[in-house]
C-alpha cells in the first residue's frame, strides 16, 4: 500500500501569528528545507516551526508634497 501524505501544522500553538498564503516554496539556501515566500515576508524553518526571517517592504518613491 502507498503511504498517504499528512499535513502537520508548523506554527507555534500558543502564538500562531498571522495567517498567510505562500506564493512560492523554494529552497533558497540549499539546506533541503523550503522557504515560504509571500508578497511581504519570507518564512524559514527553525527547528520544527516556520518563522518570518525577511520582511519585504516596497519602497515609497512618492513625495509627501
Amino acid at each position: 500500500p502507498i503511504a498517504r501524505p499528512t499535513l502537520v501544522p508548523l506554527t507555534d500553538p500558543v502564538n500562531p501569528g498571522d495567517g498567510f498564503v505562500p506564493e512560492v516554496a523554494v529552497d533558497l539556501d540549499g539546506d533541503g528545507q523550503p522557504e515560504l515566500v509571500t508578497p511581504r515576508v519570507v518564512l524559514r524553518r527553525e527547528g520544527d516551526r516556520y518563522r518570518p526571517s525577511v520582511k519585504i517592504v516596497a519602497p515609497d518613491f512618492d513625495c509627501g508634497c
